[in-house]
């Protein structure tokens, strides 16, 4: 390390290897030995990509699934890709093209999701998505939920058939400093919430579970009301019907 002009203590990285904490914190010890693996086998200089993790406060894992995707979508090892000065911006781009080219989502449950979501949408009171610190937001799309567990490093990508059809609720939860940033999934079910995950399956903090569970308790509520007023609606229809 000496070699390097980079102590333990500056390198500290987030290792995505061993179990994330709960709110995210850095995990001590550089685990340097990992990180030339990965870095010596893609014939990349481990001096720069220490840098590189450091600078961007990203985890060794985001960098590798980086390497990965180069390799897979064929993009030059070239410094602009390499090390993107905006790391999170450019690693989401590469997951969408690699999920427009190899992972593609079927016409019908795209159509089926933005029918479903509509409905949750209607449910849903703004007032209750958010508090000082978080904001829940509904995914745009199939792909935006593919996305959100490549980039976390979870399985809620293989949930979209279920959110599609609305055998489940799929939300995100982001820092409301940094909205774009992808932080917390949940997932809502019959009236409860059924999960909250950071990135790895990690933990969340506990503002955010509140936040995750008030609005669950919430959107219970309005989606009780919801369903009945369009059963009487649906009633009401078939009265009208029968009538003429």
């Amino acid at each position: 390390m000496k070699k390097l002009g980079i102590s333990c203590k500056e390198i500290n990285i987030r290792d995505a290897v061993s179990s994330p904490t709960s709110d995210g914190a850095i995990i001590s010890g550089c685990n340097y030995g990992y990180i030339e693996n990965c870095t010596v086998s893609a014939k990349i200089n481990t001096k720069k990509a220490c840098a590189y993790i450091l600078e961007q406060g990203i985890t060794i894992r985001d960098f590798k699934d980086h390497m990965e995707l180069l390799a897979k979508l064929g993009l030059p090892k070239k410094k602009a890709w390499l090390y993107p000065k905006d790391f999170r911006k450019a690693h989401q781009e590469e997951i969408e093209i690699d999920i427009l080219q190899n992972d593609k989502v079927s016409v019908k449950l795209q159509k089926e999701y933005k029918k479903t979501y509509s409905r949750w949408h209607q449910i849903a009171k703004k007032e209750t998505m958010k508090d000082e610190k978080y904001q829940i937001i509904f995914p745009t799309d199939c792909k935006d939920i593919k996305i959100e567990g490549k980039v976390l490093h979870h399985c809620v990508g293989n949930y979209v058939e279920r959110a599609a059809t609305g055998k489940t609720v799929i939300l995100f939860m982001r820092s409301i400093d940094e909205l774009d940033k992808r932080l917390y999934t949940m997932e809502y079910q019959n009236g409860k919430l059924i999960q909250i995950r950071a990135s790895c399956n990690g933990a969340p903090t506990e503002d955010a579970r509140k936040l995750a569970e008030r609005f669950a308790a919430e959107f219970a509520v309005a989606e009780k009301k919801f369903v009945e007023q369009e059963q009487k609606k649906q009633k009401k229809a078939a009265v009208q019907k029968i009538k003429k």
